[in-house]
């Protein structure tokens, strides 16, 4: 999963120093789920997305609607677990972070916000990679 920090555009302090990033369909419908809880300053950037859910959260959430320049559209403090979140016309991602974290850092409506992402080092091939599982899957004619 990519990994990277979010920066107030303004005056470039690091107001999410842990974030992820969902960019594909799994990674998005996982989200957040079966996670206990997020500690202050992380967070999870969805894209593309519009319209989150907190159903099977086990906490609320802060989420942050922007737009493809990452200028924040709306911003939702406190999403309560097992609750729809509205559909924002125009928006290109989301960020969830911590309930209340938005309001410690002082996001709000017209900020606008720099991702930057760390560079993904390709991974180098190990015996980890084939497991004995895989190996037994593999000789059944497929891989996991």
């Amino acid at each position: 999963m990519k990994t990277g920090k979010i920066l107030s555009g303004k005056n470039n302090r690091v107001l999410v120093e842990e974030l992820w990033v969902a960019d594909t369909f799994f990674r998005r419908l996982q989200g957040l789920i079966g996670k206990d809880f997020l500690f202050p300053g992380q967070g999870l950037l969805l894209i593309p997305c519009n319209m989150v859910h907190t159903f099977f959260m086990k906490f609320p959430l802060d989420v942050v609607y922007l737009d493809s320049s990452y200028r924040v559209m709306k911003v939702i403090h406190r999403l309560s677990p097992h609750r729809l979140g509205p559909l924002v016309r125009g928006a290109k991602a989301v960020l969830e972070v911590a309930a209340g974290w938005a309001e410690t850092v002082g996001i709000k409506e017209g900020d606008l916000l720099r991702v930057e992402l760390e560079v993904q080092k390709k991974k180098k091939f190990s015996g980890e990679d084939f497991s004995w599982l895989n190996i037994l899957h593999w000789q059944r004619g497929g891989w996991l």
